[in-house]
């Protein structure tokens, strides 16, 4: 079989996986690698090669450099400074909202920025009394933007760099994104705020409560255990009733005690009162059983569910989370997390029932009881954000000053030419750790080794378009079909597939790919290809369109109570701007 028609059945392969979320996106990309390797396409040399590129490495570094920022508390600590403001206007804080996003993902990791700054956004958004759907949206796309003004933004812009240099076109420059980029940002940043903010929808629960959002009133109940009952003195596996009517006691209160999760040898008492979820029909049912009573004239809500020692938590699934892909049944929240999962909201929407055979993705949101002090063990894992409650988390001025010295050092050193990226970034790491920013082990405890996988997997396929000869072919396929035109309809062109791509497949899977193809057009048609490169770049790191074609959209979705047509609506607005932006702005600037 010739080689062009391998790579393009492995593209194809990976379109589908990344597209379906078969796999999780890094052991998509690994599949690929092998597949790379195995067919013959590249040697195991080439095909492995993207562990040592460039890109790969340098992504690390930032990541590492980005947790050490992270643990000093100065991201948080700007973050609760913008809680306290007493500015209550709509438009100036979600202009506030996405400066500050934007600034920092310009230098950091940006979807640890969202992810940090996401139960703030909440709180802001309530004490305010601001639409929080508009806040959220406007720190996603914020941070997107900002990662779009310097190098260091995204692994996007670095993996593109890395390509760019590979073809002896030179590294793209620490700030060489930043006059397009800084125009995109200002000016989607109005657009966003002032132009378009209504077709944002806001979504409440008439109750204002968790219980209310999430659709739980007819799920819960109160159940009686009079004194003549026949379950008086069984335990609560003895009386079948979960088994019989798919039912989940929460709690049970026994004079002026409650308890809390109670284990299936728990016996029950005359005058027990049990707090229970179940299907609407089957607490129906339930009423008609001999020896049990269903309160009717209480209505189950957060009040009722809240004590002293219990509360309700929405938690969002984090994107370095061990429980991505995993099914609700799989994982004893009990006994791990002392907590029950009452409903769960995903791509579908919200689930109350059947909840143990829903696999958790990354974005999803949970609303659970929880025991008000296993709180701060959600905190400190990477399993959960915990959203409306704030991690208490200290400012360690020394550190900070330290971490900020590292990085303004790092970004300096890097565009004074001083050094490269790659060795800057790592001078910053090292730095982090002789000073005790960060320790090496915390370092491999938060770093999202899913990105690293990613680039190393998804780079030899940039490799293979041009060994195989297919990325020829497909960029003289355009240059034929669009020459016409001029060069300003074919980087319109590219910019536009990239982003409806990316909205759909990983942004570097689409960088990749059309990195090399961007740069062969440029030489066909025999002029610069640094605009083409950054007609992929912006177009790969401005995917507004949908909740799953970038990290930080996919974040806020279950947060947000989002649908999928509200990025198509917003989102569509913001790609067609930005569209039009790009088509005026990269010619004027190098054509």
């Amino acid at each position: 079989m010739p080689a062009e028609l391998i790579v393009a059945v492995i593209i194809l392969g990976a379109v589908i996986l990344f597209s379906l979320e078969i796999f999780s996106i890094d052991i998509t990309a690994l599949i690929i690698m092998c597949a790379l390797m195995v067919t013959g396409v590249l040697t195991v040399e080439e095909a492995v090669s993207g562990f040592s590129n460039p890109a790969t490495l340098t992504v690390l570094a930032m990541l590492i450099i980005s947790a050490g920022i992270q643990n000093t508390g100065l991201i948080n600590y700007l973050g609760q400074q913008s809680v306290g403001t007493g500015i209550k206007n709509e438009i100036v804080v979600m202009a506030m909202t996405m400066f500050l996003a934007g600034t920092l993902s310009a230098f950091l990791n940006n979807t640890a920025v969202v992810a940090i700054f996401l139960p703030m956004t909440l709180k802001i958004a309530h004490h305010k009394n601001i639409n929080a759907n508009k806040l959220l949206m406007a720190l996603s796309f914020g941070a997107m933007l900002g990662g779009s003004c310097t190098v260091i933004g995204s692994s996007t812009n670095l993996l593109v760099s890395a390509i760019s240099e590979e073809h002896g076109l030179g590294a793209i420059k620490m700030f060489e994104l930043a006059p397009v980029g800084g125009i995109l940002f200002i000016v989607m940043t109005i657009f966003l705020v002032i132009g378009i903010r209504k077709t944002i929808p806001e979504r409440k629960s008439e109750k204002g409560d968790l219980t209310g959002i999430y659709r739980l009133d007819n799920y819960l109940a109160e159940m009686i255990i009079p004194e003549n009952s026949p379950f008086v003195g069984k335990n609560i596996e003895q009386t079948r009733l979960l088994q019989d009517h798919d039912l989940e006691i929460l709690r049970i209160i026994r004079r002026e005690n409650i308890i809390y999760l109670p284990e299936n040898i728990e016996l029950l008492e005359a005058g027990d009162s049990l707090i229970v979820k179940a299907k609407a029909r089957k607490i129906i049912a339930m009423g008609k059983i001999p020896g049990i009573e269903i309160r009717t004239d209480l209505a189950i809500n957060d009040e009722k569910l809240i004590t002293e020692d219990v509360v309700l938590v929405e938690v969002i699934i984090g994107p370095n989370s061990l429980l991505i892909k995993k099914k609700i049944n799989d994982i004893d929240f009990r006994k791990k997390y002392k907590a029950i999962p009452l409903a769960v909201r995903g791509k579908r929407g919200v689930a109350v029932e059947q909840l143990d055979q829903i696999a958790l993705s990354e974005g999803f949101a949970l609303l659970l009881e929880i025991e008000k002090d296993a709180i701060s063990e959600l905190h400190a894992g990477d399993d959960f954000i915990v959203l409306h409650e704030l991690p208490q988390i200290k400012l360690e001025k020394r550190k900070a000053i330290i971490a900020t010295t590292i990085v303004i050092t790092v970004i300096l050193a890097a565009s004074l030419n001083l050094t490269s990226i790659l060795v800057s970034a790592w001078l910053g790491c090292v730095a982090m750790f002789i000073t005790r920013v960060i320790r090496i082990q915390y370092a491999y405890s938060k770093v999202s080794w899913k990105i690293f996988f990613l680039l190393a997997g998804l780079i030899p396929l940039g490799t293979a378009l041009e060994k195989s000869g297919t990325g020829d072919l497909v960029a003289t396929f355009i240059t034929e079909h669009l020459a016409t035109y001029g060069p300003a309809a074919i980087l319109s062109s590219l910019f536009l597939v990239t982003t409806l791509l990316s909205g759909f497949v990983t942004n570097n899977a689409v960088a990749v790919l059309l990195a090399p193809i961007a740069i062969t057009i440029s030489h066909q048609l025999q002029i610069d290809a640094k605009p083409f490169l950054l007609a992929v770049i912006f177009g790969a790191n401005t995917s507004f369109l949908t909740p799953i074609g970038y990290q930080t959209n996919t974040l806020i979705y279950g947060a947000g109570q989002y649908k999928f047509v509200d990025f198509l609506r917003t989102g569509g607005l913001m790609t067609l701007l930005v569209w039009i932006l790009i088509t005026v702005l990269l010619p004027l600037f190098y054509f």
